[in-house]
């Protein structure tokens, strides 16, 4: 429970964690911010404004 980062998400699940409870992915996405498998993407950032291609 109350795990932060992607990573320490992969790190539970090789302890054998299997529930989890995390509000980090819900509140960036408020904010715009997207997390992808190459790190955080911030929608909101000028060079995006332009975009309306899929971003990940």
């Amino acid at each position: 429970m109350g795990v932060a980062a992607p990573d320490s998400l992969v790190d539970g699940v090789m302890r054998g964690i299997d529930m989890f409870d995390c509000v980090l992915p819900t509140r960036i996405g408020r904010n715009g911010t997207l997390m992808t498998k190459h790190g955080r993407v911030v929608i909101t950032n000028a060079k995006y404004k332009m975009t309306f291609h899929q971003l990940i």
